[in-house]
């Protein structure tokens, strides 16, 4: 799981150190993904997670680094991270004025996760051999942005703090 999210293990204090800063930054923005179809109760799938960086090319302009993580191997293989993405995607673009880009960078071995990104309209940018990535783009347009609020309409999407879900 570590090569394919790019992670390194973390000690407890390290751990709670991240999650402040996380809490506190404001270029960073975390989802926490629920499961319904693995019971009576939501059961934690993995996390949606977003880097907020201005555009080296067009100053105001905000490019929104994406990554997913499906750490419950139950909820894998269904459909639920593109879901999640291309929800998370749209949220990103009704949130953020100025975003003019989505990117991903990705092990070159994780394979499912290529063409996950690939099929949401992210394309190849670029190949970092000594970090032994694919980066991949989708600008942000207004056919974009259309094309995403139409997903988000024809869902039931709903984006709430975690004390929305009794458990959580």
């Amino acid at each position: 799981m570590q090569e394919l999210t790019g992670s390194e293990p973390l000690s407890l204090e390290e751990e709670y150190a991240n999650q402040v800063s996380w809490q506190e930054d404001e270029t960073k923005l975390t989802f926490i993904i629920l499961d319904h179809s693995l019971g009576d109760t939501p059961t934690m799938a993995g996390d949606v997670n977003l880097f907020l960086t201005e555009h080296e090319d067009e100053e105001g302009k905000y490019v929104a680094e994406l990554e997913i993580m499906i750490a419950e191997p139950r909820s894998r293989r269904k459909g639920l991270a593109k879901e999640v993405l291309q929800l998370f995607m749209c949220y990103a673009c009704r949130e953020i004025e100025r975003l003019a880009l989505f990117t991903a960078k990705i092990g070159d071995t994780n394979v499912p996760s290529l063409e996950l990104f690939k099929g949401l309209g992210l394309a190849f940018h670029k190949h970092m051999a000594v970090f032994m990535q694919t980066e991949l783009r989708l600008v942000v347009d207004a056919q974009t942005r259309q094309r995403l609020e139409q997903y988000w309409q024809s869902t039931n999407a709903r984006i709430g703090p975690s004390d929305d879900v009794e458990g959580f």
